[in-house]
């Protein structure tokens, strides 16, 4: 997978299909990424949330999920701004 355009090409030395891998990141995405955080950003009570912001392992979606719910449930009541999410970091997840 590339995630910059100016990365050399590619070796193929062989491969292997996965059916149940966990998927890749694909060019672009990043851009994606600041674009949905803009968006965000600019209109309150917006949230975009899924797999594809911070990981797609299932630990990482739940956490994810669990953070974005208390902050829609601040915002709800009045008690927070509208805060675009973050990705989880290997820190965050040694509790």
């Amino acid at each position: 997978v590339l995630l910059k355009p100016d990365a050399p090409p590619p070796k193929v030395l062989g491969w292997k299909l996965w059916p149940t891998a966990i998927p890749q990141y694909e060019l672009g995405h990043l851009e994606i990424l600041q674009e949905l955080e803009q968006a965000e950003s600019q209109v309150p009570g917006l949230w975009v949330c899924g797999n594809y912001r911070t990981g797609v392992a299932f630990p990482d979606c739940v956490t994810f999920g669990y953070e974005q719910a208390k902050k829609v449930a601040a915002f709800v009541k009045g008690e927070d701004s509208n805060e675009p999410p973050t990705a989880a970091t290997s820190e965050d997840n040694n509790d």
